[in-house]
């Protein structure tokens, strides 16, 4: 199935494909977004931890990091078997799409078609080697350092999903920002830790 046109209907077309049950497997998400999907995948995955207190928010950006890959070899999305056929809840679903609707609904509006070279089938596989980089700085045990990335990879998303290589340029000087602030908390530990150690 294509993915909505729209933005700001992503996670609602995920509830409306699936009304039944209390939980949504994760491969039944990314079956439903389709082949073509990373761009709304990335923006997926990557919009719990954009926003505080969404249930299971470590469970809904697990994904990121096999699909960036995925993405960086040429690959259709692909997870492996226990990642997959883990659940979400819909009450998890339901508060991501309340809580990111505003925010998409403006996107919306401001998206298109542009600098598409960034977009290339060439240029996204570069992209995916790039969000694989910072979804491993995502995951780092540094308090607060998973927003940056977050929004680095949630922008690319909507820039490939949009075709609009604005966003995508966007999304890659957010990264390097969240690349310099990651090395230099983990420069600043590393002294702290030589300095007890000396």
């Amino acid at each position: 199935m294509e993915h909505p046109r729209r933005l700001s209907g992503l996670v609602d077309s995920i509830l409306a494909a699936h009304p039944d049950g209390d939980t949504i497997t994760i491969i039944r998400i990314v079956d439903h977004l389709g082949a073509r999907a990373y761009g709304p995948l990335l923006l997926l995955f990557a919009a719990p931890n954009l926003i505080p207190n969404i249930p299971g928010s470590g469970l809904l950006s697990a994904p990121l990091l096999p699909l960036s890959i995925q993405m960086a070899q040429g690959n259709v999305p692909w997870l492996p078997a226990r990642l997959a056929h883990k659940p979400i809840t819909r009450t998890a679903l339901q508060r991501l799409a309340d809580r990111t609707r505003p925010w998409l609904a403006r996107a919306d509006r401001l998206v298109r078609p542009r600098w598409r070279w960034l977009t290339a089938p060439v240029a996204e596989r570069v992209l995916g080697a790039y969000v694989a980089l910072l979804a491993v700085v995502l995951f780092l045990p540094i308090p607060l350092a998973n927003m940056l990335p977050s929004w680095a990879v949630a922008l690319i998303g909507v820039g490939v999903l949009e075709r609009d290589g604005l966003w995508v340029a966007l999304g890659v000087c957010v990264g390097l920002l969240s690349l310099l602030v990651a090395a230099m908390v983990v420069l600043a530990a590393g002294s702290v830790v030589a300095g007890v150690v000396v």
